[in-house]
């Protein structure tokens, strides 16, 4: 549990997270986009 602690406490995993997760959100609106719109 200190270890996690300490890992979010470290910026550069912090900006991982952060990227990640961008990334995740970016996919799963592109793929909705496609979903609903059609395949162009």
């Amino acid at each position: 549990m200190a270890l996690l602690k300490s890992l979010f406490r470290n910026k550069w995993v912090k900006l991982a997270l952060v990227g990640f997760i961008s990334v995740l959100v970016f996919f799963i609106g592109l793929y909705i986009s496609i979903y609903l719109g059609g395949f162009w």
